[in-house]
């Protein structure tokens, strides 16, 4: 059982990891060679894994907030204790987040899009740094505006940390924006990147 939550969390915070992977292979698959093509399946699989894996936690979470409803307007505390039972090797979808609202629920799954999606940009829009930096940013205050309103987290200080590091998250990506748009328009060498930079 330790296997499938190991599994879930290594998946979930190596997610960015996978999906630079997957596009780099993709993008240079060498299936005329052995390695190039075992490569390239050992790729898939993992991408198979994944997807099923967080699948299966999209479908747990309401499962049991669905029985914790019905547990506690019935006062059948064993009832949600069978169901938390039957899911255990996914609880790290939704033990200690709050339960209050839909996207709460999903908190897991949604921040583990928030690692992934900038990967997925990274790889498709390369050639477009401005583009990248623009929705590095509009994907950072999505989230902590998600965070401090929505208050996801059960537990006030891990959501206090959350909220400090996506806040400065946000002030970095506000700066590479500005860095980003100096350097097309005016060069590297230009005095206020390199003041922004140091910054």
């Amino acid at each position: 059982m330790l296997g499938w939550k190991l599994l879930l969390m290594l998946c979930a915070t190596g997610v960015d990891d996978l999906i630079l992977y997957a596009a780099l292979e993709i993008q240079g698959a060498t299936l005329y060679t052995f390695l190039g093509t075992l490569s390239f399946v050992m790729c898939l699989l993992m991408i198979v894994l994944s997807a099923v894996l967080f699948f299966k936690s999209l479908v747990a979470i309401p499962r049991f907030q669905t029985a914790r409803i019905e547990a506690l307007e019935n006062d059948t505390p064993q009832t949600l204790q069978r169901i938390v039972r039957k899911l255990q090797n996914y609880q790290v979808a939704f033990k200690s987040f709050s339960d209050k609202g839909f996207f709460n629920q999903l908190f897991f799954l949604v921040y583990t899009a928030r690692i992934g999606v900038p990967m997925i940009i990274a790889a498709c829009f390369y050639s477009v740094p401005v583009l990248q930096a623009v929705l590095y940013l509009l994907i950072s205050i999505v989230i902590f505006c998600y965070v401090v309103l929505m208050r996801p987290i059960q537990d006030m200080t891990n959501l206090i940390q959350l909220a400090a590091l996506e806040g400065i998250t946000l002030v970095v990506n506000v700066f590479v924006l500005f860095l980003t748009i100096f350097s097309v328009r005016r060069g590297s060498n230009d005095d206020t990147v390199i003041l922004l930079g140091d910054f």
